[in-house]
């Protein structure tokens, strides 16, 4: 049964503002809806949390308490009905933040950045010899630097027809094809290369955990990057993108 309860929702069932019908709807689809239980057990921390944040000062309550003696004894307009209003509206402010709050932790809106951060890279073609897959690494190396990745694609897959030892043209084919989201074909490579000897074995395990965090798989982005040792040329770069995962 397909999730769809939102943020709101859930905030509504946690604060006790569900009609009954509502509530029992809710509850009734709790059992089947691991994700959405995880959801309310987040809402009620962060709430808890932000109310705890909210918790009114002791100094403050016990004035308030003395003026609302005074205006007691002095005056008969009543005081309760704004202080209800005024609890109402803090809950709604803690309810809302917590909403906020958990949005923003579920659907991490940084990961894009992480990956725009930590995965541009340029090609530097060394061509020695003036044949035919030269002149394709060329190519490929004008439309990779340009950003034009579909078409490097499409090149460096020749010259990986040509040359299947060519770790150079299999490793940046493998990230072009991870910069339009084509990680079916890209993951296969990196793994072979990470597999071998190569130059690029822990370049290859570093974009294979760009690939998961482009998918916001943070879990087997975070195993790729614990593969590169500590005496590889990436490892820095790894370790850093492995703590802000």
């Amino acid at each position: 049964m397909a999730n769809t309860y939102t943020f709101e929702d859930i905030a509504r069932y946690t604060s006790g503002d569900m009609s009954a019908e509502e509530q029992a709807a809710f509850e009734a689809a709790l059992p089947q809806q691991p994700e959405l239980q995880q959801k309310v057990a987040l809402h009620r921390e962060v709430e808890q949390t932000l109310q705890q944040q909210f918790a009114a000062d002791p100094v403050k309550e016990q004035l308030q308490q003395t003026m609302q003696q005074l205006r007691a004894a002095h005056f008969t307009a009543p005081v309760s009905k704004a202080k209800v209003v005024f609890t109402r509206f803090r809950m709604g402010a803690i309810t809302a933040a917590a909403a906020a709050v958990i949005a923003v932790m579920i659907w991490q809106p940084w990961q894009k950045d992480l990956y725009s951060s930590f995965a541009p890279t340029q090609m530097v073609a060394n061509v020695e010899r003036g044949d035919n897959t030269d002149s394709l690494l060329l190519q490929a190396t004008t439309a990779f630097n340009k950003e034009d990745y579909a078409t490097a694609v499409t090149l460096l897959h020749s010259v990986t027809q040509l040359q299947p030892q060519n770790s150079f043209a299999q490793f940046y084919y493998a990230v072009a094809l991870t910069h339009i989201n084509n990680m079916i074909a890209a993951r296969p490579v990196f793994t072979q290369l990470y597999s071998g000897n190569s130059a690029f074995k822990y370049d290859a395990a570093f974009y294979m955990a760009l690939s998961y965090i482009k998918e916001k798989n943070t879990k087997e982005a975070g195993i790729w990057l614990q593969k590169i040792p500590v005496d590889a040329v990436i490892y820095a770069k790894a370790q850093k993108l492995l703590q802000q995962l």
